[in-house]
């Protein structure tokens, strides 16, 4: 019986931990720029970055906050990519926001280059005039426009499914929305990380067995 129930404990652990690492937060940007997608430019075209991450891999515990992308798409009317890119290599990139030392500044940048000029796909800032978002990227953010566009423009050029996209320039505000996966929690307190997720099962699994020896003595 002791064993089936320290094995019981044990499957229960790591699902929660896996739950934890697959909750999906969704990020968006929209707005209006200037660019071309495979060599054909546009201008005051509306878009819209839909990006996705894991609640679980979150670096939320200082400033500047990030999370590495798991996948992505961007739409832009009027352009092969009208009906909605998907970003090549999503992996190479973070959403951001560099906190209150650097004027709440949200985007996406390639990862190791957060919010660097000529790494950056695209970032507004969240305090430059009302309202103020300072979100953990982990708690829903209802769509708010930004007190300004960004300022580290030129703006990276990114792979597509579509070809190459590059913003060469933002058309005023950007719109900035937070949702999150079934089960995701809505805490503004930071989410455990993997390592955190892995000792906490480990902490319980090392209770239940020390529970089950004295019984067992």
């Amino acid at each position: 019986m002791r064993y089936r129930l320290a094995g019981l404990l044990f499957v229960f652990c790591i699902t929660a931990a896996t739950l934890a690492q697959g909750q999906v937060v969704t990020y968006t940007f929209s707005g209006t720029s200037d660019g071309d997608v495979g060599g054909t430019p546009f201008t005051a075209a509306a878009y819209t970055f839909t990006v996705h991450a894991n609640a679980g891999t979150v670096q939320n515990s200082s400033y500047p906050y990030s999370n590495v992308l798991t996948s992505g798409t961007i739409t832009i009317a009027g352009t092969a990519c009208a009906s909605g890119c998907s970003i090549s290599n999503a992996s190479n990139y973070l959403v951001f926001n560099t906190g209150p030392t650097q004027s709440l500044v949200h985007g996406i940048s390639v990862v190791g280059h957060l919010d660097v000029n000529g790494f950056t796909l695209i970032e507004g800032c969240w305090d430059c005039g009302p309202p103020t978002v300072n979100d953990n990227l982990v708690s829903v953010v209802p769509p708010t426009a930004s007190g300004a566009d960004g300022a580290e423009a030129p703006y990276l050029a990114f792979a597509t499914s579509g070809g190459n996209v590059q913003l060469t320039r933002l058309d005023g505000e950007i719109t900035y929305a937070v949702a999150l996966g079934a089960g995701a929690t809505t805490s503004a307190v930071p989410t455990l990380s993997d390592e955190g997720l892995l000792l906490l099962a480990g902490l319980m699994l090392l209770a239940a067995a020390r529970t089950l020896r004295r019984r067992a003595g």
